[in-house]
Parts: structure tokens; C-alpha cells; sequence
């Protein structure tokens, strides 16, 4: 991936906004390993990130946390990051990346 840098303009409106989340346990042998999805709140603050992103005629993927995925490069898709603030919310990085 490419290094951070601004949002382009169409999606800084996102940048800062909560995406609500839930903590859950996904069992692995006889572990419980806890991981973050977002909520249907949050997925409809990410389809309509997504729906800019179709109109615009942009690839976009959107790491949400503990998201995994695979690591193939693609120099024309724009990343962005659900991360979290000072106040421990998951929200939409004001940065981005391409790959």
C-alpha cells in the first residue's frame, strides 16, 4: 500500500464520523478471540461511502476493524480505515491509501 495521505474531496464529509461497532467472539480451536463488526448503523454509514465511491467511479475497499483481507495490490484502489479516537469510537480515518 501506498503511504497515507488526505481524503479526496468527495468523501471528506466522512472523515471523523462515528461507525458504530459491536465487540464479538469468534471461537478458533478453544480459544475466543474477540473482534469488532459494525453495526447495521455502521453498515449504512459504509454503503453510503460506497455508493460515492460507485458514482464516482471509484475502487474503494473499507477496512473495517479486525478486518482481514487480502494483501493483493491494486494501485487504483483507494482504502480508507475505520480506526479508533481519543474517545475509543471507531471512526472514519481523515487519511487514506491506495493499493
Amino acid at each position: 500500500m501506498s503511504e497515507k495521505q488526505p481524503l479526496p474531496a468527495m468523501f471528506k464529509h466522512f472523515a471523523g464520523q462515528i461507525v458504530e461497532t459491536i465487540e464479538l467472539e469468534r471461537d478458533i480451536g478453544d480459544m475466543k478471540i474477540p473482534y469488532r463488526e459494525p453495526t447495521e448503523a455502521g453498515e449504512k454509514l459504509i454503503s453510503e461511502i460506497y455508493n460515492v465511491a460507485a458514482q464516482n467511479n471509484v475502487n474503494l475497499r473499507v477496512w473495517h476493524p479486525d478486518m482481514a483481507g487480502t494483501m493483493d495490490y491494486n494501485p487504483g484502489r483507494l482504502n480508507m480505515h475505520i480506526v479508533p479516537n481519543a474517545e475509543g469510537e471507531w471512526v472514519i480515518q481523515d487519511a487514506c491509501n491506495f493499493g
